[in-house]
């Protein structure tokens, strides 16, 4: 017989994240006649988040033989588009399990970060990574070349240290990167926080040793600020939200008659 749908909860092997879904353990294809949508929708499973596939393990009887598809995931080998619109929850949502998961990352994955951090200065990344060593064949290519030397880094000041002594990143885009890539022990450098902080707008000094204890002082007091909120990046949105929000305000005082520059990125 064929089993009736059941309702249960899946953690997803690759994002980890936990949601609800249906399953039939078995199905009789001599007593049921489904078509192949509904059976595909019976014994698998998509992550909501980061489209992972999931086959959940289903007994089928064929009428000939029994057969048992073993449970098994494949990640999502196509782009979501209506979930890269949310270009923040994409990053670390997926790309930073990917990078996870493998050490590694395609060009359209680390130029989405880029663009998310300053979309202006994608072309200056660009021309910054296709010179380096000499000169890289093309992005794909730099870009691998650059995540292997940035996995092959034991310490997050190596890591650092990487992009900015080695490739020749400045602090902002560097600590996007790498905030993407290991999200527990980096912080985004923004002047927002700065200014929310009361500081740390020296952090990006041109001597590195002064830049990493400057750099890692800031993200302590980040780590400090918003109690409320336990991890590193929520902490980081909150402190760019408030400044966000305190300058709209101002301005919506001021009638927008004051003048705001647009910081560097």
């Amino acid at each position: 017989m064929t089993s009736p749908p059941k309702s249960i909860t899946v953690c997803c092997p690759n994002c980890h994240l936990y949601y609800e879904d249906w399953w039939r353990p078995s199905i009789n294809y001599s007593l049921d006649h489904f078509d192949d949508d509904y059976l595909e929708s019976a014994s698998s499973s998509t992550c909501p988040r980061c489209s992972t596939k999931l086959r959940l393990g289903t007994l089928e009887n064929t009428g000939d033989e029994l057969l048992f598809n073993e449970p098994s995931w494949e990640p999502a080998t196509s782009l979501d588009y209506v979930q890269y619109y949310d270009i923040e929850g994409y990053l670390f949502n997926v790309v930073s399990t990917r990078y996870a998961r493998d050490k590694a990352l395609t060009a359209f994955d680390f130029f989405s970060i880029v663009v998310w951090k300053a979309n202006r200065a994608k072309s200056i990344v660009a021309r910054r990574l296709l010179a380096h060593g000499g000169g890289q064949e093309n992005l794909e290519v730099a870009v691998a070349s650059l995540m292997a030397a940035i996995s092959g880094a034991k310490e997050p000041r190596e890591r650092l240290s990487v992009l900015i002594k080695d490739w020749g990143f400045r602090l902002p885009m560097a600590s996007a990167i790498l905030t993407v890539l290991y999200p527990e022990d980096f912080t985004v450098y923004d002047v927002r926080a700065c200014d929310e902080l009361g500081g740390f707008k020296d952090a990006n000094a041109a001597d590195f040793q002064t830049l990493w204890e400057r750099y890692s002082a800031y993200i302590t007091a980040v780590r400090n600020s918003a109690p409320e909120y336990p991890r590193l990046r929520d902490k980081d949105r909150y402190l760019w939200g408030k400044s966000s929000a305190s300058q709209l305000k101002a301005d919506i005082l001021a009638s927008f008659r004051r003048e705001v520059p647009d910081a560097e990125a």
